[in-house]
């Protein structure tokens, strides 16, 4: 027999008897399955990934709803590494723990209940702001290495910038 009209990821019970012309039925055969689902979820045509709130130590990654015929889950990936998955209702995630002044790359892909990922993920690449100025050491000063009339040669010390290097500020 053939059963049509049914849905994707459903579960369906089906059970079959023997009837003989007496009316004699036999031992009942069952079966429980759940149909496939072969469909992808997709994102929104304009779909993207944006971020928001964006500092020197973190920032909010948002997307909008993805499409799909059963549940979906959201796959949060920094750099490759899956950071966090989310239920359907999820459309933003905080990330942490970044370090200013540095690019970041961002995924967010979605896959349904029944396991089939969309054909595309979102992607942003984003650099975390620099938001601190540099600092000289308290006894820091200029020293003058050449002064002649007609030009002057001038020397510092290294300054510390919040992204850790040591750098000459200003640059000549």
């Amino acid at each position: 027999a053939v059963v049509e009209g049914l849905s994707p990821w459903t579960t369906y019970a089906f059970d079959v008897q023997a009837e003989d012309p007496a009316g004699n039925l036999s031992r009942r055969l069952s079966l429980t399955l759940r149909t496939p689902d072969l469909s992808a979820p997709r994102w929104p045509a304009d779909a993207a990934l944006t971020a928001e709130a964006v500092g020197p130590g973190g920032l909010t990654l948002r997307w909008p709803a993805a499409e799909d015929d059963v549940g979906v889950r959201y796959l949060v990936y920094q750099e490759g590494r899956l950071l966090t998955t989310l239920d359907a209702d999820a459309r933003a995630s905080r990330v942490e723990g970044l370090s200013p002044w540095t690019d970041y790359a961002f995924t967010v892909a979605v896959i349904d209940d029944a396991g089939n990922r969309a054909l595309s993920d979102l992607t942003l690449t984003v650099r975390t702001p620099d938001v601190e100025s540099p600092r000289w050491a308290e006894d820091a000063v200029l020293n003058i290495e050449q002064l002649r009339p007609d030009h002057i040669a001038v020397r510092w010390p290294e300054a510390r910038d919040d992204d850790g290097e040591e750098e000459k500020y200003p640059r000549p």
